[in-house]
């Protein structure tokens, strides 16, 4: 979850496996150029911020993910629990 494409990721995967980031709108024109040469996927989620709910639908339909581990720090701890996000 990265809002506004702040993360400086280096490559495409960790640990051996495949980087997916999920933005807002908010994120500039060159940081999905950056991604999209270092070949990290991505998905866009919400305007503003990142809309956990739309992000989940996404990744499933998008790259077909039916199980997610969402660790971070408290913003996505509170968001988890929103409901109506």
């Amino acid at each position: 979850m990265d809002t506004l494409g702040k993360l400086p990721w280096s490559i495409s995967d960790l640990d051996g496996d495949h980087l997916v980031c999920v933005l807002s709108e908010r994120v500039p024109a060159d940081y999905l150029a950056m991604l999209r040469e270092k070949g990290i996927s991505y998905d866009v989620a919400g305007e503003f911020s990142v809309d956990l709910a739309e992000a989940v639908d996404q990744l499933g339909e998008h790259f077909g993910i039916r199980t997610l581990l969402l660790e971070g720090g408290g913003h996505i701890t509170v968001l988890s629990f929103k409901p109506n996000l």
